[in-house]
Parts: C-alpha cells; structure tokens; sequence
C-alpha cells in the first residue's frame, strides 16, 4: 500500500539526528502519505537494493534541477553570498514554518519535523546511514518540495501548479533551467558515462524544458 512507506518495524537513530529537529515515528511518517510526491524506481545493486526517487510525470507540476552535489553548494559563488546560503534562505520563506525532512528510501527511515531547515540536516541524513537514500523536503501542503541525494550532482525542486514558483534571487524557472544547462557539463564532470546514460533515461525526460546532459 502506498500509505504505508514505513514499515513499523524500522527505528530511528536518534544520536544521528540534528538537535533542531524532532524525529518522527514510522506511524507519523507514514500519515504524511510523502511517498505521493514522487516516484520510486528500485534496482539492485552489486549487494543491495538501490531506491531512487524520480520527479513525478504529472501536467501540474513543474521541476527545475540545480547543478552540483548539495554539499558543493557552499563552495559554489552566487549572487552576493554562495548557492548553499541563497537555496537555504529561499527554502525556509517558501516552505511554512513546520516542514518535515523524510527518506525517500522504503528500506531506509529517516524522519524529521523541524522550523527552520538547513543543509545540515541533509549530512545527518546521510551519515545516520543514508548514504544511499535520496531524501525529501517539504511542509504540510505538500504542493512543493525539494529532493536532495549526495551522489546526484544536481538537486530536484518541485512544485504544482497552486503554488507560488520558486523565484530564487530573483530568478524565474527558466532561468534556472539555463543555469544548470550552462552547468551540467562541470557538475556531470566526474560522473561515470553509465551515470550520464541513466540520467538522460530516468530524469531529464521527466523535466520539461531540459536538454540532454552532454560533457
């Protein structure tokens, strides 16, 4: 069943978690049903099961994608600050004031409600044993979210068509769509061709607007 993304089973690691977050049960996770914000595609791997979250195919929603791998973003120049300051700023006014922070990984559960979101609670997400595990931003409305994966050099922002668009330092979506088709060719840079391929396959057909990633 779809409302039941969690199995009951599953703990959080409390020890892992940011201390401005609160964890979430599996029973509360589940009831916020965010498994309806995208779709899954698993795929085995050389010993595991990989769960990649993919953006949603659905005429009232939009995507952009935003170059580099969130935990460059702090390195990467933009406007009068750097890309990780102005993404976070911009998430914590376009979100309500309760978000939540969830895996977007079936075999992995990790949860959180929080006020005020920053890229640390991605690294704890990631080092409570998600290294794997894409991971979803989002409030109650759930008419527009974020998902970020540290191996993904990009991270996805979505929205239907009843919420504002993201307006990020005063650029449009379509902007954003040139900024990362001017930066694909230097954050795909280290990626291996078998990534480019699944990439072009599975993400870039979902995003309107988007031309194939090329080096």
């Amino acid at each position: 069943m779809r409302d039941v993304f969690f199995q009951q089973t599953q703990h959080p690691k409390f020890d892992s978690y940011a201390s401005n977050g609160t964890p979430l049960t599996p029973e509360e996770a589940n009831k916020l049903k965010h498994g309806e914000m995208f779709d899954s595609l698993i795929s085995r791997q050389d010993t595991w099961d990989a769960c990649d979250s993919l953006p949603l195919l659905n005429k009232d929603l939009a995507h952009i994608l935003i170059p580099f791998s969130y935990d460059l973003h702090h390195e990467i120049s933009f406007g009068s600050g750097n890309l990780e300051e102005e993404l976070t700023s911009f998430f914590n006014e376009w979100f309500s004031k309760e978000k939540f922070f969830l895996s977007c990984d079936k075999f992995f559960f990790f949860a959180l409600r929080l006020n005020d979101f920053s890229y640390d609670h991605v690294d704890c997400g990631f080092e409570a044993g998600g290294f794997n595990s894409h991971f979803v931003l989002f409030d109650k409305r759930k008419d527009r979210w974020v998902v970020f994966y540290c191996r993904f050099p990009f991270i996805t922002v979505s929205w239907r068509n009843t919420a504002p668009p993201p307006i990020i330092s005063g650029r449009q979506p379509e902007d954003w769509r040139d900024y990362f088709q001017e930066k694909a060719s230097q954050a795909f840079m280290l990626q291996s061709d078998a990534f480019l391929d699944f990439i072009n396959k599975t993400y870039i057909p979902r995003i309107q607007g988007y031309d194939l990633v090329k080096r």
